[in-house]
Order: C-alpha cells, then structure tokens, then sequence
C-alpha cells in the first residue's frame, strides 16, 4: 500500500518515474537481497547502479530522502484540447455496413456466415447435406446460386457510411464487426427472452469469436479477440443480459488499448461508447457509466437500424402555408425502418420448401417436342422460324384483305337495295 502511495504522490512529476517490481527481479535480488519486500531502489536516468537504497522499509524515508534528492516540478497547465465537431453519422447504425460487412466475410473468406435469416436458412439447409469437407469451389457456387435465387441480397460492392474511415484503410469492416456483433447479441437477447433454454456462449458468443479467430484478415487481431475472450471469461457468460453487455464492455475495453494507436482513425477517434451527446442518461452523476440505462441504451439503439443509401434516399420537398403565405421550406426523405422478423422469414422459407417438395411430388405437363426439332443446328433453327413466321404472316395478310372485301361488297348492297336510304 505504501509503494502505491508513492506512485500517486509523483504521478504528475516529470522528473520521475515510479515503477512497481516483483521482489524476483534480478535488480532487486542483486542489490537488496531476498528481503525486498517494502525497498525502495532510486537509479539515476541511464546508469545501472542505484544511487539509493532503502536500508529499511519506512515510508519516513522514503520521502525524506526524496525530496532532499530533488524537488518536484510543478505542472504546468495545459491549454485544453481544441473541440472539433463531431460527426454524428458515426453514431448511426447502418443497414448498408452490416450487409457490406457480410458481403466481405462472404466473397472474400470462405466459409463464412450471414445473419440474413433466408440466406442463412438455405446455406444451413445445405450444409448439412454435404460431409466433413467443403471445397472452396463448391461453397461459391452454392453462395451465388442461393444469391441468384433470392436477388442478389448481399452486394459484392462493399460500401460504408457510418463505418467510413478517413482513410481506405482504417475503420471499416472492423467497425461494421463490432456492430454486427451488438445488433446480433440484441436481436438474439429480443428472440430468445421467453426461452429458459437459450444458452448465450453456445448459440451466440462462441460462434462469432470462433469466426474472429479463424477467418478474420488480420492474424494479430484475431489473435488480441481470443485474448480478450479469456481474459474477459467470455465462457463463463451464463444470462441473455451478460451477453449484450460483454461485447459492450470488451468493445469499450479495446477502444481504451487502441486509442492513439496507427489503427486509430484521426478523424474518429477511439473513445468509451456511448458518448453523453447520445445518451446523456447513461452515465451517474459520478461520471462512471450506469449500466442499467447502458443495457435500455443498448436494445433501442441496436434495434434502429437504419436504411440509408451511400447515394442518399430518395426525398421530396414539403412546404407549409398559413394563410396563403409561405412559411418554410424543408427537405423529407424516405428513410422506412428497418424490422427484423427472423421467425417469420424461417416460416416463409419452410412453407417455399414445402411447396416445393409438392410441386417436385405432382405430375408435371409434358410438351411434346416437334420431331426433328432437337436435331436442328442452331441456323436451321433460324430459317424454320423465318418460313413458319413468313407463312403465318402470308395467311393473314390474306385473310385481312378477303375480310376488306367482303366489308366493302356488304355495304355497298345495303346501300343501292335498302328501302329506308334517305
């Protein structure tokens, strides 16, 4: 307790550098001995040998010969930082990152993973149909046929707009993980909160650090995930509510080990999530994070996923009269809501399969192919179409001019023999 109160007493002196060792360390054992439980060793910057030691472990001592040894400097007030304004669009969750971040697991990694309930049902459906391996060939054509199927879902252009870096390579896909990582947990915690059997670690957490630490482009961030998976005691997770808060903490956590790193983009900065300007309510008088209102924060901001275009949505002007007088003018877009309706989409894909296996089961029509047809090249086709055609267009050129005549015959009678012509 005493070497911490040494620690906190010079923090803000420059001129020294208090620094906490076992008593193993080969410095300590060579100049105090076994018994350094409590010592104090005092080097000077750049030399080997200590110009003090402590002879006995008495906090008098301590301070004594420190400040006889030097004085503390002062610190110097700094100006504060320059406040710049904040993007707010960093703030948004996107639908165009998650599908982004989806289309860069999909078309750059194989085999990966989708939360896109039917794109996800059918890959399932078929995965369990194939054995212990898989060749890369196989899984994308299976991915484009599924993507063909159901109209292309997942874009092969990867686009970002809350999740945009400054630079090509900062933010990004990593970004757009931690928020697939959120929405996932909370969409899970809102399905799964009347099941007493959801198990959070098995169905949730284990999968997407199992996909971190195998299939994510960079090695030594996959390798910092695990870690923080044993370090945080991700298997230890037990409750729906734990979940979401775990990833909230472990995000947080890597935010404050990465701030300032080269990773950290200048133009968003790392910074502890959520901010005050967008839950103001989320933190304690005291400063520190409330972690009941932090969970509410999490299940309404993770549920508003927005729908927002990287060329912007389509919008109409709106102005407002009062007594025949222009009052405003303003700008809406149509920006719908985005709902996730995971059981229902498994009930569509079930019911499409159904049907299916009927249409497949009942006894279809079946054309008779013209003889000969078959054997035809591909110009012999070509001029059997052309004489076809030439003849049904002979047939009723001359049936239209038959009926002309006959009209024009019919008339003419009519006219010359009737008895109430005028």
């Amino acid at each position: 307790m005493r070497n911490f109160k040494l620690i906190i007493n010079f923090h803000n002196d420059r001129n020294v550098k208090m620094v906490l060792v076992r008593p193993q360390h080969p410095d300590v054992v060579k100049h105090l001995g076994d018994d350094a439980n409590g010592k104090v060793l005092l080097f000077k910057r750049g030399e080997s040998a200590p110009v003090w030691s402590s002879s006995c472990g008495t906090e008098l001592m301590y301070f004594s010969f420190l400040k006889r040894f030097f004085q503390a400097v002062a610190v110097e007030p700094q100006a504060p930082a320059p406040t710049a304004n904040v993007d707010m669009t960093q703030y948004q969750v996107q639908l165009v990152d998650l599908k982004s971040t989806i289309s860069y697991m999909l078309f750059k990694y194989a085999p990966g993973t989708t939360p896109m309930r039917r794109f996800l049902y059918r890959l399932n459906e078929w995965i369990w149909t194939v054995g212990d391996s898989l060749a890369i060939e196989d899984w994308t054509k299976k991915v484009q046929e599924i993507q063909l199927a159901l109209g292309n879902p997942i874009p092969e252009k990867v686009e970002w707009i809350a999740c945009i870096g400054s630079k090509p390579n900062l933010r990004g896909y990593t970004c757009g993980l931690w928020t697939m990582a959120h929405a996932i947990t909370v969409e899970a915690y809102k399905t799964e909160a009347k099941n007493p059997l959801f198990n959070p670690v098995n169905e949730v957490m284990e999968p997407f650090h199992q996909f971190i630490f195998h299939f994510l482009s960079c090695g030594e961030c996959a390798q910092n995930f695990d870690n923080e998976a044993k370090r945080h005691k991700l298997l230890q997770v037990s409750t729906k509510e734990e979940m979401v808060m775990w990833f909230w903490r472990v995000h947080n956590f890597v935010n404050t080990r990465l701030s300032g790193a080269r990773s950290d983009d200048p133009r968003f900065p790392k910074r502890q999530f959520p901010p005050s300007v967008v839950c103001p309510q989320c933190r304690a008088p005291s400063g520190f994070f409330d972690e009941k209102e932090i969970f509410k924060f999490l299940l309404n901001y993770y549920s508003d996923i927005r729908q927002d275009s990287v060329q912007g949505p389509p919008g109409y002007k709106l102005n407002e009269y009062k007594d025949g007088k222009l009052q405003s003018v303003g700008a809406r877009h149509l920006n719908p809501k985005f709902a996730v309706h995971a059981k229902q989409v498994d009930k569509m894909e079930e019911t499409e399969e159904r049907l299916r296996k009927v249409w497949d089961a009942s006894p279809q029509r079946e054309w008779k192919d013209i003889e000969g047809y078959e054997n035809l090249a591909y110009n012999g086709r070509s001029q059997f179409f052309f004489v076809w055609l030439s003849v049904i267009g002979v047939v009723i050129v001359l049936a239209y001019c038959k009926y002309r005549r006959n009209r024009s015959k019919f008339w003419k009678t009519f006219y010359y023999h009737s008895d109430y012509k005028l």
